[in-house]
């Protein structure tokens, strides 16, 4: 009958559903990279001209004035004692770094890093990679903000620098964090001497403010997730905000929660990456994505990945467009932030149809999580069936009498 049939459709669509979202998941290949020449986590990576940069971190020696970077070409090197280039910096640091977010960017041949640590949450330094060395705060481009605070999420977007949220206070031994509830935006053609920052009064949907929050540009739209709320710690900002940039910053901007879903256990320790359409994190052994593909139903997936050893938080993660490939570089313990990593893994070609899965069979892209939607969903297509097949008896039962 076209009841039977319609019902037979659905427990085909229900099943199809639940396949397509278990295959969402990416499984990434690592394999290890050259390891950092003295172990350390919270470090500042970025890529110029074709070398992954590595500053600062919390196990640096507080009196170095060096910075060590790498050709990111060197896929498999011959040698490891001598690919690590270390370079010193003039002038040294101007104070510790030490990343636990989205809080610095990089533009042509400067990186902005601001409120590099809570005790320093006021400071904005630059680093020049050209000249290779840190700019005296008078001699800094940009001012610093109306309003800082410690690790903002930073993203720079068609001329303009956006500073989203920020840590104003925290009490470890209290578990209590305050969070900034601001989006400030600063215009790069400012004109010289003047403050091109601007604060929007766009208050974010929830209380609390954003605290050590990750952000991503993407076709017109910020996105942010991750990291915690104000208040109690940690309470974690579980789902994805888009914010509307498309007119560039202006009063009245809203952020809109745009994902279906949420990641358990939240996402800090980290830094994101974006690959065309996803989002990556790295972080505790586990790889978060985001995939922004349908901008009003975006997914979040966390999926362990037993291949990425040490399990460890704080890494310096980056992306080379060049090679196409995710670096994931020393990194400390989870649980014990003064146990560091040297450690670096390289993943396959993320931009390869070929991720060498040839040997793997189709249900190995299930997870454990997976599995049990899948036969939720199974159990509850065939009640409904059943049901819908006892009713159309019933029904045809009655039409003959």
């Amino acid at each position: 009958s076209t009841m039977s049939q319609s019902a037979h459709s659905l427990l085909l669509y229900i099943n199809l559903f639940y396949l397509i979202t278990a295959s969402i998941s990416i499984n990434i290949e690592w394999n290890s990279w050259i390891s950092l020449p003295i172990p350390n986590a919270q470090m500042l990576t970025t890529m110029y001209n074709g070398d992954i940069v590595v500053l600062g971190g919390s196990n640096w020696n507080k009196n170095s004035s060096n910075l060590y970077k790498i050709n990111a070409s060197l896929i498999k090197p011959k040698s490891e004692s001598t690919e690590w280039i270390s370079q010193e910096i003039h002038g040294g640091y101007p104070g510790p770094i030490e990343i636990k977010n989205d809080n610095y960017v990089t533009i042509d041949s400067n990186t902005y890093i601001f409120g590099p640590t809570l005790s320093n949450k006021n400071a904005l330094y630059q680093f020049n990679h050209e000249r290779g060395i840190f700019l005296q705060p008078d001699d800094i481009d940009i001012p610093p903000p109306q309003t800082q605070a410690a690790n903002p999420c930073v993203v720079h977007v068609h001329g303009f620098i956006y500073y989203i949220g920020g840590t104003t206070y925290q009490n470890e031994e209290q578990e209590q964090i305050a969070c900034s509830s601001l989006t400030q935006a600063y215009n790069l053609n400012a004109p010289p001497h003047t403050n091109g920052w601007n604060t929007y009064n766009n208050e974010m949907p929830w209380t609390g403010g954003a605290c050590y929050t990750f952000c991503q540009y993407h076709e017109g739209f910020i996105y942010l997730f991750g990291g915690v709320i104000g208040g109690h710690f940690p309470t974690y900002l579980n789902h994805v905000y888009a914010l509307d940039t498309r007119n560039g910053p202006h009063q009245g901007m809203q952020w809109k929660k745009v994902s279906n879903n949420s990641i358990n256990g939240g996402i800090l320790d980290t830094r994101s990456i974006k690959i065309n359409q996803t989002v990556y994190t790295l972080s505790g052994g586990d790889v978060q994505t985001v995939d922004l593909s349908h901008p009003n139903a975006v997914q979040m997936t966390s999926i362990k990945d037993d291949s990425l050893t040490p399990k460890r938080c704080y890494s310096g993660n980056i992306f080379s467009q060049h090679t196409k490939r995710i670096y994931a570089i020393g990194g400390s313990d989870c649980n014990d932030e003064f146990k560091y990593y040297a450690q670096s893994q390289i993943s396959q070609n993320m931009a390869s149809d070929d991720s060498n899965n040839d040997d793997k069979h189709w249900w190995d892209i299930f997870e454990m999580q997976d599995w049990i939607y899948f036969i939720i969903g199974f159990v509850v297509a065939i009640i409904f069936v059943t049901m819908v097949l006892c009713f159309a008896k019933r029904f045809k039962k009655h039409e003959e009498k």
